[in-house]
């Protein structure tokens, strides 16, 4: 017979979920104003993230840069909009992750689950292909979040499984 989980575990647990939570909202909000940025601007988003690179202080001739410009400015309205649609998705699923964490909800560590642990093989894939630090940091944390949530998915089912068991005595 398994005893039930200690008071400060469980209370370490629901930290965890809490930022696990506002990670996922903050990526929401972040994807959502960039995807609201993209309609508003429309033909005029190259020339903002031109301003915005300036604001930065971005070395103006960096190479890297100047192609990342050229390649903005030839994207035509119709793309960025359908663009912004998805990222607007894809805000929404972060957005139902995160709130579903944070309220407690336990489809919500599932869902999370779920969705993170798809994305993964992506994240391999891209790494593959080019290794980036950025690749490889988004990688950890999205591989972390899945392994705790399945760790702790079946730490609570282990400790139901006493109660269970009782109630069946």
């Amino acid at each position: 017979m398994r005893a039930r989980c200690h008071p400060s575990s469980v209370a370490k647990s629901q930290r965890v979920l809490t930022l696990i939570g506002i990670f996922k909202v903050v990526k929401a909000v972040t994807l959502a104003t960039i995807a609201t940025i993209v309609v508003v601007r429309g033909h005029g988003f190259a020339s903002w993230v031109h301003m915005v690179v300036e604001g930065l202080k971005i070395d103006p001739g960096n190479h890297r840069v100047n192609a990342l410009l050229e390649r903005v400015a030839r994207v035509p309205v119709r793309t960025l909009r359908e663009i912004s649609l998805g990222t607007f998705l894809y805000a929404a699923v972060f957005a139902t992750e995160g709130l579903g964490l944070l309220l407690r909800k336990h489809w919500a560590e599932y869902f999370t689950v779920i969705i993170t642990g798809s994305f993964l093989p992506i994240e391999i894939y891209e790494m593959v292909e080019k290794l980036t630090a950025v690749r490889f940091g988004a990688f950890l944390v999205n591989a972390a979040i899945v392994v705790y949530l399945l760790w702790n998915l079946r730490r609570e089912r282990a400790s139901k499984q006493p109660a269970a068991e009782a109630a069946l005595t």
